[in-house]
C-alpha cells in the first residue's frame, strides 16, 4: 500500500473549514480542472457512517465509486472507497486549528492499485506525482476560496 500526504495553512477557523470540506459541492470545485466530478448520491452535508456515490471523469474516462464516511468530526474526516477502481482507498483529512482564525489542514491517502506488477509500476512511473498534485491543487485551490484576512496576518 501507497500514501501520500500534504499539508496547508487556511485562512479559515476550523468550524468554517470543517463545514466546507462537508460539501461535496465543495469538493467539485476543489477537483477542477484535474477532473469533473458529478455527485449521484449523498446528503447535503457528509457525516459519519454516510455513503456517497459519484462519478469522477478523468482524461475523458468516468467511473462510478462508491465511499464510506468513517469518522467525520471538527478535527477529522476520513471516508473508504467501497466501490471502485482502486484496490484501497482511504482519506484522511485533518483539521487543526493554526493561529487566529486559520487552520493547518492535512491530507492523507492510503491506497493501492490495482493489476498488481503493473499497478506498481504505474504507481512509480506517473500516479503518486500525479495524485500528489491533484492533492496539493486541491489544497491551494481552498486557499483561494479561503483568503487571508489582512488583519489576521498583520497580528
Amino acid at each position: 500500500m501507497a500514501h501520500i500526504q500534504c499539508s496547508q495553512v487556511i485562512s479559515a477557523p476550523p468550524q468554517a473549514l470543517f463545514q466546507q470540506l462537508r460539501s461535496l459541492s465543495t469538493w467539485r470545485e476543489l477537483l477542477e480542472p484535474h477532473m469533473e466530478l458529478v455527485v449521484l448520491s449523498a446528503p447535503p452535508l457528509l457525516d459519519k457512517g454516510d455513503e456517497f456515490q459519484v462519478e469522477l471523469t478523468r482524461f475523458g474516462l468516468a467511473q462510478n465509486f462508491r465511499f464510506l464516511v468513517e469518522e467525520c468530526s471538527l478535527q477529522k474526516m476520513v471516508y473508504r472507497q467501497l466501490d471502485g477502481i482502486f484496490k484501497h482507498w482511504l482519506h484522511r483529512m485533518s483539521i487543526e486549528p493554526h493561529g487566529p482564525e486559520q487552520s493547518l489542514l492535512t491530507d492523507r491517502v492510503d491506497y493501492g492499485l490495482p493489476l498488481g506488477l503493473f499497478g506498481h509500476l504505474a504507481n512509480d512511473l506517473f500516479f503518486r506525482e500525479d495524485l500528489n498534485r491533484i492533492l496539493q491543487d486541491r489544497l491551494d485551490r481552498l486557499a483561494e476560496l479561503n483568503p487571508a484576512n489582512p488583519s489576521v496576518e498583520a497580528n
